[in-house]
């Protein structure tokens, strides 16, 4: 079972959005998958990577899904691919599971390149 850790941030126009990170086993240690629920978001992070974004790019561009892309997240390079909004404050899990299901997908398919692919 991965370890999991709940999370939740301020975005720049100071709402909050809400979100979870996992820590897989299968992953190096500064390597996380993120989901932002209520930003539409799956991301994988390679923290502390930032000064390698072009190599990471060079590596991943070419193999990653179509609507995934690559981007600095402050120190960190995040590959990320658009998913639908979740709103957990308003909807059950049930009237959102297929929304769900498709953000645990993309997850577990970033998952997999990065395993296979690794850091830089």
């Amino acid at each position: 079972m991965p370890q999991t850790r709940y999370a939740g941030s301020q975005t720049k126009t100071g709402g909050k959005y809400v979100g979870y990170v996992l820590s897989r086993r299968s992953l190096k240690k500064k390597i996380n998958l993120a989901h932002q629920l209520t930003k539409g978001l799956v991301k994988v992070f390679f923290k502390g990577q930032a000064e390698a974004i072009d190599t990471l790019k060079k590596k991943y561009d070419s193999i990653l899904p179509s609507n995934a892309f690559i981007t600095l997240a402050g120190k960190s390079v995040a590959i990320s691919v658009k998913v639908s909004k979740i709103d957990p404050l308003s909807k059950s899990f049930f009237e959102q599971k297929e929304k769900v299901e498709q953000a645990l997908q993309y997850l577990m398919t970033l998952e997999e390149l990065v395993s296979e692919h690794g850091n830089i």
